[in-house]
C-alpha cells in the first residue's frame, strides 16, 4: 500500500470548494439580512396605525399632522389615560380614530369621535406595568386617512 502526502500548497478538491460555499453562504445571509432590515424600516417609517395603504387618501401624498398628547390621569375616581389631539384643518373631516396597542397586542381601536365633537378620549382599561402605544387618525367622508397623529408611548407605573 502506497500513502501519498500532499505538500502544503496541494489542496485537495474538498478545500477548493470550501472558500467558495462560505463565501456563497456569507452572500446569501447578508443578503437576508438587508432584506429584513429593509422589511423591518419600511414597516417602523409609518405608524402602525396607518399601516393599511388602502385607507389613506390616494390625493393626500403628506398626510396632515395631528398633534397628539396623552397622559396618565384621574378623572373622577377612574384613573387612566388622557389623550387630547388637534383638529385636522379640512372640511370634509368625518371624525377621528384612537388607537392603542397594549405590551405588544395588536391594535386596537378605543374611541371614534365623529367632527365637531370632542378632541379627547380617556382610557381606563389599562393596568400597572402595561406598555401603551397611542396613535390618532382622522378619516374624511369617503372613510380615507387625511391625517395622523403619534405614536405616543407611555410606561404605566404602579
Amino acid at each position: 500500500m502506497t500513502i501519498r502526502r500532499r505538500t502544503p500548497l496541494q489542496a485537495s478538491p474538498q478545500r477548493d470548494r470550501g472558500p467558495m460555499r462560505w463565501l456563497a453562504l456569507m452572500t446569501i445571509v447578508v443578503a437576508l439580512v438587508a432584506t429584513t432590515t429593509a422589511t423591518v424600516a419600511t414597516a417602523e417609517a409609518q405608524p402602525d396605525h396607518v399601516r393599511d395603504a388602502d385607507q389613506i387618501d390616494d390625493r393626500e401624498h403628506d398626510l396632515a399632522k395631528l398633534r397628539l398628547r396623552c397622559h396618565v390621569d384621574i378623572v373622577g375616581d377612574e384613573r387612566g389615560v388622557l389623550c387630547r389631539w388637534s383638529e385636522a384643518m379640512r372640511d370634509d373631516v368625518r371624525g377621528y380614530q384612537l388607537y392603542r396597542i397594549v405590551n405588544g397586542a395588536p391594535r386596537e381601536l378605543i374611541a371614534t369621535v365623529p367632527a365637531g365633537e370632542r378632541l379627547h378620549a380617556f382610557d381606563t382599561s389599562i393596568a400597572p406595568g402595561d406598555r401603551v402605544i397611542y396613535g390618532v387618525v382622522a378619516r374624511n367622508t369617503a372613510g380615507r386617512v387625511i391625517a395622523v397623529g403619534g405614536p405616543v408611548r407611555l410606561g404605566i407605573d404602579h
